[in-house]
Formats: C-alpha cells, structure tokens, sequence
C-alpha cells in the first residue's frame, strides 16, 4: 500500500473510529450519557482486538482484553451491563455503518472502453447460517439436526457490492423470515441510473 492510501486510511481511521465520534455515536443512540469506565471508545476498541484477533468463547475473555488495553480491574458485572444495555445493539450497528462506509474503497473499475463500463455495479447475493445459544431455539430454530439436535442457528443473508468491494445490506433473522427482504429495493437501488449485474445463489441475473 502507498503512501497515499495510507493517509487515506489513517484519516478514515480518525474520522471513524476517533473517541469524539464514538462517544457521539454512543450518546445518539442511547447507550451512554455520563463517561465512567467503561466508555464507548474503550468498549468498541476492546471488541475489536478481542473478536478480530483473539479466541472468545464468553464474555469473560471480552472483559479481560478491555482489563489489559486499559489497565483497569473493571468486574465482570459492570462490563456486562453495558453489554446487556437495550441501546447497544444500535450503538455496535452505528459504529458498524460507519466502518463500512468510510473504509471501503473502489476496488473493481472497468478498464476504458470495456463492457464493464455499461454497468453500474455488480451485486452478488447469497447466504448462510451460523450457530446461537440453544435458548434461542424457539425464534432461531435451526435445520442442522445430526450433530446436536435440535439446534439453534440465524441465517445470515448477504448482499455484496463488488463495484464499492462493500456489503450492501448484511441482516440476521428468524428461520421463518424471508432469505432477502430487501432484494427488490436493493436491485432497484442499484439500477436506478444505468443497468447493474446481479449474482444470485440460484445463479439468475
């Protein structure tokens, strides 16, 4: 990587995931109102080496990266409840939005006088699940029986923009809830100036 996209970066960096902007996200949504701790940007920094680097199997191993990157003896019932407070899951998807918005470069550009350049941008759309705790299994009711039935899972339906190399819409749901809710307006979106390519499971486009 050059120099110049790694300015690009470091001020996409600052203006992402800088404390000022993390605190603002946090107190939009709800999820703080006095700075104590356990603030937003020490929480968001702590879940990022901890479920980008790390082995996590509960939510003691997240408080023990937040303990070591802060030099702090925060117990486990504090660090929990900010986890467990109703505005952070709007919180994480505010951080997250921006991360997506921000980092994410052009990565496919159609060379000069290709057919590439007729199209807009090339959607790929597919899918997959992942395993919940079984206590969920009344809402997440999974398909997986041979290993542990029954099981638990949430499907997660993926719409990726390669023309941006960015996910345009990443939802998790119910079993019982359609696989792209939003695969009408997302296509129309796409296509709303020029003519777009779409890849979907079933191989139409």
């Amino acid at each position: 990587m050059n120099a110049k996209y790694l300015t690009r970066y470091a001020c996409a960096l600052r203006t992402t995931l800088g404390s000022r902007q993390i605190i603002a996200r946090g107190r939009d949504a709800g999820h703080c109102r006095r700075l104590r701790r356990v603030t937003p940007p020490r929480l968001v920094y702590a879940l990022l080496e901890a479920l980008g680097g790390l082995r996590v199997r509960t939510i003691a191993d997240l408080l023990r990266t937040f303990n070591a990157q802060n030099d702090l003896a925060v117990r486990y019932k504090a660090f929990y409840n900010r986890l467990a407070h109703r505005a952070f899951p709007q919180f994480m998807r505010q951080v997250y939005s921006e991360v997506l918005c921000k980092l994410s470069i052009n990565m496919l550009r159609a060379a000069a006088g290709s057919r590439l350049e007729f199209f807009r941008d090339v959607v790929v759309q597919d899918g997959s699940s992942f395993a919940v705790h079984d206590g969920l299994a009344t809402v997440y009711g999974g398909r997986f029986t041979k290993i542990r039935p029954p099981s638990s899972c949430t499907p997660l339906s993926a719409s990726f923009r390669i023309g941006s190399c960015g996910p345009n819409w990443l939802p998790t749901r119910s079993r019982s809830a359609p696989s792209f809710p939003h695969r009408r307006a997302s296509w129309a979106n796409c296509c709303s100036s020029t003519v777009g390519i779409r890849i979907s499971p079933t191989g139409r486009s």
